[in-house]
């Protein structure tokens, strides 16, 4: 996706460059994007008309990564079930350390890794209403990845529940018993096993890829001398983020598990865009 932005906004940039190289009398300009809700980026422009001027470029915002716990519910099945197996004597004698031997003992928390990050090309036109003043309107699109965070995770102890699950069963078995419980749902109200959750948990929250932009704005993106300075106010239509994931499993998790945070999520469906930038007429 990152490289697909790339090429689209260097369309727009070779597209500034041959509509300046049309008429001497037009200048390209560089747009060094100092600070940003959208982060630090690149731009060129170059006027399409005495009031209206033509942008590309690029932003970008790193933002630091975040870790979270939760502690999942274990399914009251398989609460019940085990216990009936942690009560044979032989089954508990196999579940050494650091074999949980009682169902209040099995941890349950799952760990989740968020990494964060802004990375949009763009495509934007001002328009200048007085050609004395600095005063623009602009519109245009942004376009990024679908996946503003990506959410990855796992059970803590998922391994070490996979080997309790397996003494279980063959311990059970010498009994005459069968106590398998390795493909049973593990979580309360879901379908997930241990070997579902020992794979890891892959998510992402997601927005819309191009996204629509308005916004005003103070000073030229095209200087009439070398150099030049702007400063705008706008707005990015990025819909509703949602968190989201491939498989169906995860995603009914996160559903129910999450399902507080996707509403508050819905509301930031618009992105703010303060940004200073600094600009510089190549020619």
């Amino acid at each position: 996706m990152i490289r697909r932005i790339c090429i689209v906004s260097l369309c727009v940039i070779i597209a500034c460059f041959s509509v300046a190289a049309q008429d001497g009398s037009k200048r390209l300009a560089i747009g060094v994007e100092l600070l940003s809700t959208t982060g630090f980026g690149l731009e060129l422009a170059t006027p399409l008309h005495s009031k209206l001027n033509l942008r590309g470029g690029i932003s970008m915002l790193p933002l630091p990564s975040f870790e979270i716990s939760r502690i999942i519910e274990l399914d009251q099945n398989m609460r019940s079930n085990l216990q009936q197996a942690f009560d044979l004597p032989q089954v508990q004698a196999a579940l050494t350390p650091p074999l949980p031997n009682s169902v209040d003992k099995i941890n349950t928390e799952i760990d989740l890794s968020a990494k964060l990050g802004l990375f949009n090309g763009k495509i934007l036109l001002d328009f200048y209403p007085m050609e004395s003043s600095g005063f623009h309107l602009t519109g245009g699109f942004y376009i990024g990845k679908k996946k503003l965070v990506n959410v990855e995770g796992t059970m803590r102890e998922a391994n070490v529940i996979l080997d309790m699950l397996t003494v279980v069963r063959d311990e059970s078995q010498k009994l005459g018993q069968n106590h398998d419980y390795i493909n049973h749902p593990l979580i309360e109200g879901h379908d997930l096993t241990v070997g579902d959750l020992g794979k890891g948990i892959d998510a992402a929250l997601s927005i819309n890829t191009i996204k629509p932009y308005i916004g005003l704005g103070f000073g030229r993106t095209v200087p009439r001398r070398f150099f030049g300075a702007s400063f705008e106010l706008g707005a990015i239509f990025q819909g509703a983020p949602k968190i989201t994931s491939d498989d169906q499993k995860i995603q009914k998790l996160i559903d129910d598990e999450l399902g507080g945070i996707t509403d508050i999520l819905k509301k930031f469906s618009i992105y703010p865009v303060l940004s200073l930038k600094l600009h510089f007429g190549v020619f």
